[in-house]
């Protein structure tokens, strides 16, 4: 309903903001869930988990399109990561955010928010798959997932709370 409602401006730049933000945290947990602490295992070819997998992204049809051959879990771990050009990719979602925040801040210099998620954005942009998997994919799926948070952290702390007043902590004794 806010697609066909609201206006362009900056409010509908948040809500898209944050919409690819929880879309990129939300693909790196997913994809964490499955990997555990040992990749080995979830580099299987279980091809049920892995159509599932994709369906649950709405991805199936997308990766089938880019990817005719048989489905490898290497290549659907690729394409949910890095794929420019599906909107539910963290590539694609970071790209968009960025794209987003640029808007919000144009005619300023880039804010922490900008200069975090490009760093994010830029490390995820040139990753090499093949290394992530053979140096870990679980602690790179958590340093891309805990970006993410640090990027909506940085956002909500830039935009939200810039001008709020400073936390009291009161101190009760035993």
């Amino acid at each position: 309903m806010s697609a066909e409602t609201m206006s362009r401006d900056d409010g509908w730049r948040f809500l898209l903001l944050g919409r690819m933000l929880e879309r990129a945290e939300m693909t790196c947990r997913l994809l964490s869930v499955r990997f555990g602490r040992s990749h080995e295992a979830a580099l299987s070819s279980d091809l049920h988990y892995w159509i599932a997998v994709l369906k649950s992204v709405s991805a199936f049809e997308a990766y089938l399109q880019a990817h005719r051959a048989q489905i490898e879990p290497q290549d659907v771990l690729e394409f949910l990561l890095l794929s420019r050009e599906f909107p539910r990719s963290v590539l694609f979602a970071l790209r968009a955010s960025e794209a987003e925040l640029v808007r919000v801040g144009a005619g300023t210099a880039p804010s922490r928010p900008e200069r975090l998620l490009g760093r994010l954005r830029a490390d995820l942009e040139f990753m090499d798959i093949h290394e992530v998997v053979e140096n870990g994919l679980p602690p790179a799926l958590d340093a891309l997932q805990g970006g993410v948070l640090a990027v909506a952290e940085a956002v909500e702390r830039h935009f939200f709370r810039a001008n709020a007043l400073p936390e009291l902590h009161v101190y009760e004794s035993a």
